[in-house]
C-alpha cells in the first residue's frame, strides 16, 4: 500500500518550465511594448469630446467666448437698460418708474444685474412695477435693442375708501382693495360695520359692492336733492349697503338689484308718499324688496303689519 499518491509529487523543474508551451509565453512577454496614448480618455476628455471640443481650437474658442459673456453681461453697462419711456402713465409720474427701474440694478440674478435688457422681459417689469406701485393695474413691455425699453401703463380707477377698525383703505372700481391709505382722501367714505381686515390687492366678496356703491353715488344726483354724508355695509359677505344722508335719515339697497329701480322707487317715496315737512322725522327708508319700500320715522314706533313680500316672509310696516 502506498502511503503518498504520486500525482502530487512536485515536476521537476526541467519539466515544467522547459516546457514548448511555456517558452512560447516567454518570447511574447519579450516581445510586449505598451503603446502610450498621448491623450488619455478622462471623464473630462470625454465629455469635452461629447461637447465637440475635443480639439484645442474650440476649446479656446469656448474659453474667449465664455470671458466675453461675463464681461458684457456682469462688468459692461451695455446692455443695462438705461432709457425707458412710459405712456399711459396719471397717477404714478415718469420718474418714479425710472427709478424702480434703476433701483432693480442694484441687486443681481446669477452675477448679471436685473436691470439687465435680456432679464427685463415682459412679466418681471409687470411684476415690478405693480408691487412697487398698487395704482399701476398691469406695465405692457417693449424692449428696443440694446439698452431701451418702452412701457405702457394701464392704472386702476380709484373708487372709494372704506374704514374698518379705525383703518382706512382705498378701493378701485372693480372692487380690489388697492392699498392702505392715511385718510378718504375727499373721497366718498364707505364705513364697514364690521372689525375686518382687508389687505392690498384683496378681492371684494361682494364682487358687486364697488359697482354698486359707485352707480348709486353717481346717480344720486339726478333723483334726490339730498347729499350724501356717508355709506355703510354690514361685512364682506353682505349684500346689503346704507346709504346716510346730511339730514341724518338713510335709505337702505340690495347691491343683487338695479341701481335704475332702487333710486326710482325712492324718488317715488320723497316725491308722493314722504311730504318735505315730514323729512326731519325721517329715520329711515328700506328698498331691499322688490316689491315693497317701507320707511319708518323718529320717535314713531314702527308698527307690526303682516305684510307678505315675494319670499312670503313677514316685514316691519311703518306709515
Amino acid at each position: 500500500m502506498k502511503i503518498f499518491s504520486t500525482h502530487r509529487r512536485k515536476l521537476e523543474p526541467k519539466r515544467r518550465f522547459g516546457g514548448r508551451s511555456f517558452r512560447n509565453k516567454i518570447r511574447d512577454a519579450a516581445n510586449y511594448k505598451r503603446a502610450f496614448d498621448p491623450n488619455p480618455r478622462t471623464l473630462f476628455n470625454k465629455i469635452l469630446a461629447k461637447l465637440g471640443l475635443a480639439s484645442k481650437f474650440w476649446r479656446s474658442f469656448a474659453a474667449i467666448t465664455v470671458i466675453v459673456l461675463i464681461y458684457y453681461f456682469c462688468i459692461s453697462s451695455k446692455f443695462v437698460v438705461a432709457n425707458v419711456s412710459v405712456a399711459g402713465n396719471v397717477q404714478v409720474s415718469t420718474q418714479e418708474i425710472q427709478s424702480a427701474i434703476d433701483q432693480a440694478g442694484h441687486s443681481r440674478l446669477f452675477l448679471v444685474k436685473k436691470n439687465n435688457f435680456f432679464l427685463m422681459t415682459e412679466g418681471r417689469v409687470n411684476k415690478l412695477l405693480t408691487k412697487a406701485f398698487p395704482m399701476i393695474k398691469v406695465a405692457s413691455t417693449k424692449r428696443v435693442w440694446p439698452d431701451q425699453i418702452q412701457i405702457q401703463i394701464k392704472e386702476r380707477v380709484p373708487g372709494f375708501v372704506i374704514e374698518s377698525n379705525g383703518k382706512y383703505f382705498l378701493v378701485d372700481e372693480e372692487g380690489t382693495v388697492v392699498s392702505q391709505v392715511e385718510n378718504s382722501q375727499n373721497r366718498l367714505l364707505v364705513q364697514d360695520q364690521l372689525t375686518e381686515a382687508f389687505a392690498s390687492g384683496e378681492i371684494l366678496h361682494n364682487s358687486k359692492l364697488s359697482t354698486f356703491v359707485l352707480s348709486m353715488n353717481r346717480a344720486w344726483p339726478t333723483k334726490v336733492g339730498i347729499a350724501i354724508s356717508s355709506v355703510k355695509f354690514p361685512g364682506k359677505e353682505s349684500t346689503d349697503v346704507q346709504f346716510v344722508t346730511i339730514e341724518g335719515w338713510s335709505v337702505m339697497f340690495d347691491t343683487t338689484r338695479p341701481v335704475v329701480n332702487q333710486l326710482n322707487d325712492l324718488a317715488v317715496l320723497l316725491n308722493k308718499q314722504i311730504a318735505a315737512r315730514d323729512r326731519p322725522r325721517l329715520e329711515y327708508i328700506d328698498l331691499r324688496l322688490s316689491k315693497w319700500a317701507y320707511y319708518c320715522f323718529k320717535a314713531t314706533p314702527c308698527s307690526q303689519t303682516a305684510a307678505q313680500d315675494t319670499a312670503g316672509a313677514n316685514t316691519n310696516v311703518s306709515n
